[in-house]
């Protein structure tokens, strides 16, 4: 085991001795070193971890003092185990050289680094804290020299104890004032709480008052409300009937017009043209032969497609009037319809208007609006070509007679039955 290296070194102020312990301590061959121990004249020692170097309060107090009232100075490894160890002589004998200097410690055997790694650090340590071999002043400077000196430094060490002692005033006067200050907010946040205390009650009770305004604010406002209800669902009903007045004046539109015309023109050319080719061809004479029987066929198909474009011509404005009728039934029966639950309405606001607590009946409502806004479909029924040919010209005939040239056709009613079932097969195929 290596024994430990002491040195002296030239005695420096604490803040200068801060400052070498703390660049040693940040320094690369000082990877060992944890915490730095300071021990003070009539005080407690401090720890300083290496990782508070940069916010610990005694380092930036320390910091570019001139005074030395700092007794050791150790750098620690992890295990609590002195590095290097500054130890000053603050009572110095008369005439004594360590009245000059401070004792410089490197332990070699604490350190766990190679050779290299621990000559690094000792070169760093001793750069930085200046160290120097033993001199004799004595010899240099003569005994009066020497004398004053030892008297100065004397002077210092009494100096220094002064200083600790006013350090210690300053500290139990900055306690009392801390203590103080502490009291005093304490009773201000005492104050604080119970003026708090008083305002959230205040502020409760104008919150209830608030509340009880604005639900009677409320009432107000839906019985206001209930009453414009009542306008409104007036005034409603105004409009909706007088649209369905100006409804009941059915008119067609433009297109509608158009279209409708379109189709009357192409029934009524139709038919002209059917009656055309039988008035032609009654005009002509048949003679005899096949030309005459011919012509008779063609009087017959031409007569027959008269009747049936009448008869399909019927039954288009039949099924049109059908539907205007209807359409007409549709907007009086709405008419009817709004009445009846507009006055249902008003009849049941009303009761609650009154202050009717039973429940109005069910019975009475079903009732009332039985069929209410129901529409039925009424459908004519689709009369065809050969319904509407035989109701509008054959069913009211009990005969037939048909004056060809040359001859003289007599039909009887079952005749007619019979051929329009016969057309009416023929055209369904």
């Amino acid at each position: 085991m290596a024994d430990p290296i002491t040195e002296r070194i030239v005695r420096t102020t604490d803040g200068e001795l801060v400052a070498a312990l703390v660049e040693i301590t940040r320094s690369d061959a000082a990877k060992e070193v944890a915490q730095i121990h300071l021990g003070f004249v009539d005080g407690e020692p401090i720890r300083i971890a290496r990782s508070e170097l940069d916010e610990h309060e005694i380092i930036a107090r320390l910091a570019g003092k001139a005074s030395r009232v700092i007794r050791s100075a150790h750098l620690y490894n992890g295990q609590n185990q002195a590095l290097v160890s500054v130890q000053r002589h603050i009572v110095r004998p008369a005439n004594s050289e360590v009245a000059f200097y401070d004792d410089l410690t490197l332990n070699k055997q604490h350190f766990s680094g190679t050779s290299e790694e621990f000559i690094d650090f000792a070169a760093v340590v001793q750069t930085r804290l200046r160290s120097s071999v033993s001199i004799d002043l004595g010899s240099l400077i003569g005994t009066h020299a020497k004398e004053h000196f030892a008297a100065r430094e004397e002077a210092l060490n009494r100096l220094e104890l002064l200083v600790g002692r006013q350090n210690e005033h300053l500290n139990a006067q900055r306690e009392l004032l801390d203590a103080q200050h502490s009291k005093r907010l304490a009773e201000l946040e005492e104050s604080f709480a119970s003026r708090q205390s008083d305002e959230d009650e205040t502020y409760q009770q104008r919150n209830s008052d608030l509340d009880a305004r604005e639900k009677a604010l409320e009432e107000r406002t839906k019985e206001v409300d209930d009453r414009a209800a009542t306008h409104a669902r007036r005034d409603d009903r105004k409009q909706l009937l007088e649209t369905i007045k100006q409804a009941d004046r059915l008119k067609l539109s433009p297109e509608t017009t158009w279209r409708r015309g379109f189709v009357v023109v192409g029934y009524v050319g139709l038919l002209a043209f059917f009656v055309a080719v039988v008035v032609a061809l009654f005009r002509l004479d048949p003679g005899t032969g096949q030309a005459a029987s011919l012509i008779i066929l063609s009087r017959i198909g031409a007569t027959v497609g008269a009747i049936v474009t009448a008869g399909f011509f019927i039954k288009w404005l039949n099924d049109f009037a059908s539907r205007s009728a209807a359409e007409d039934f549709k907007l009086k029966q709405l008419h009817l319809d709004v009445e009846r639950a507009s006055w249902l309405v008003e009849l049941y606001f009303e009761s609650l208007a009154a202050g009717d607590k039973t429940e109005f009946p069910t019975e009475l409502i079903e009732r009332l609006s039985k069929n209410l806004f129901v529409s039925e479909e009424h459908n004519p029924g689709s009369v065809t070509a050969t319904d509407a040919l035989a109701s509008a010209l054959l069913a009211s005939a009990a005969n037939l007679q048909l004056d060809l040239p040359g001859a003289k056709i007599d039909l009887t009613k079952k005749g007619l039955k019979k051929m329009g079932k016969t057309y009416v097969s023929t055209d369904d195929v």
